[in-house]
């Protein structure tokens, strides 16, 4: 299983435990350099599970009317004009659904900036008819908005988990998805060396298939040259 996608699982399960123990939404922070898988592993879980949702912050500016309308497409209760209006449909849709959503925020890092919005947040989160619980899935910045913006809501965040650039079962996981033969600990030196992500090791690999290689040191040196890395 790639790393990212293990990170999360392990990470939405643990929040499904701790709330059912605690019996109040907990939160969690997710982190990591582009390239790790991140977003794709977060659509691949939710997916597979009926309680949690994937949203991902604009990079525009948004009001927290919007950010509310957002977070409730994605749950699929749709939106109304006013906020309160939204609320009420998303309020419905839970209640009559009875989930207790667990929502992956990607790109976190642009909505941590603005107390109004965690404001909005902490309140879905809070309100019995909504608790929500988070998954604050974003860059290497993420930790850092965190400390110079801090925020009540925060005291919930009980898992802290930065995620590796490449590992080696990453690599077996890749090779095994493209069919590719070869040696997994080569190909994860090489990967380490050359400050490979995911992604990287997702080209290179389906390189590798389509000419038919196995994943030798020279295949794969071959292979990264003409892909530019």
């Amino acid at each position: 299983m790639v790393h990212a996608e293990q990170v999360l699982r392990d990470t939405v399960n643990a929040l499904v435990r701790i709330r059912e123990q605690t019996g109040s939404p907990v939160h969690a922070l997710v982190w990591g350099v582009w390239g790790n898988g991140k977003t794709f592993s977060a659509h691949k879980i939710r997916q597979e599970r009926h309680d949690v949702f994937y949203y991902k912050a604009p990079a525009e500016e948004v009001s927290a009317s919007k950010l509310v309308k957002g977070i409730s497409l994605v749950l699929g209760a749709g939106s109304r004009q006013s906020k309160e209006a939204t609320l009420d449909l998303l309020r419905y849709t839970i209640a009559s659904r009875n989930i207790r959503p667990i929502v992956i925020i990607d790109e976190a890092q642009r909505l941590l900036k603005r107390p109004l919005l965690m404001n909005e947040l902490k309140d879905l989160s809070e309100d019995p008819d909504f608790a929500l619980c988070y998954i604050f899935l974003g860059d290497q910045s993420l930790p850092r908005v965190v400390q110079s913006t801090p925020h009540s809501l925060h005291k919930r965040v009980v898992i802290r988990r930065e995620l590796e650039q490449i590992t080696k079962e990453t690599i077996q996981t890749v090779l095994k998805e493209k069919k590719v033969s070869g040696d997994v600990d080569e190909f994860f030196t090489l990967a380490k060396e050359r400050g490979w992500t995911t992604l990287d090791a997702y080209f290179t690999a389906t390189a590798l298939a389509k000419a038919g290689l196995e994943a030798t040191k020279d295949n794969i040196l071959k292979v990264a040259k003409g892909l530019g890395r």
